[in-house]
């Protein structure tokens, strides 16, 4: 077999591996970002204060688009253990400078509010409960790469179809 049979498969394939490892392990991630959100509506609660509140606008260094971000910061306790948490809730962070701000404006410095803990995980926590559309984001993306990974793997098929069987008669170059 000569390295010209190989290498025709060989790019399509490395980017089926490559598209489906990071495909995989954002689906993942996106279940268990769904498993917590869904969770968090069954979770005690407890009281706890805005120990941090303020605005964040950053560039995103992918594409150079301006993102906005809350920094909203907590502490609470549980069973005699103070903790500190800084989720929101179980969705993206990045989010239009209106919303950024209507949830600086909300949680203020110095507020008490009520925190969702997870019972088996206490420094686990959400200060909203429940699952949001972005929630799903992960799963959208880990969908998309699994199915270039399936395209990558149909191409190296047919590509492996297109190449020229070897004769046993002629002679090997």
């Amino acid at each position: 077999m000569n390295g010209n049979h190989f290498r025709g498969r060989q790019g399509p394939l490395l980017a089926a591996v490559l598209f489906g490892v990071i495909g995989f392990v954002i689906l993942l991630q996106g279940l268990l970002t769904l498993y917590h959100a869904h969770s968090s509506t069954q979770w005690p609660s407890c009281s706890g204060e805005i120990t941090r509140s303020q605005h964040l606008s950053e560039r995103d260094r992918h594409n150079g688009e301006w993102h906005s971000r809350p920094i909203i910061e907590y502490s609470y306790g549980v069973a005699e253990e103070t903790y500190d948490s800084s989720r929101i809730a179980y969705r993206s962070d990045k989010i239009h400078g209106v919303y950024a701000n209507s949830q600086v404006n909300a949680y203020p410095s110095g507020a008490v509010v009520t925190v969702y803990y997870d019972p088996e995980k206490p420094a686990r926590s959400v200060i909203e409960t429940g699952v949001y559309p972005q929630s799903y984001a992960a799963l959208a993306a880990s969908g998309c790469l699994l199915l270039i990974a399936a395209l990558c793997l149909l191409i190296a098929r047919f590509k492996r179809a297109e190449l020229p069987t070897a004769n046993p008669s002629s002679p090997i170059a």
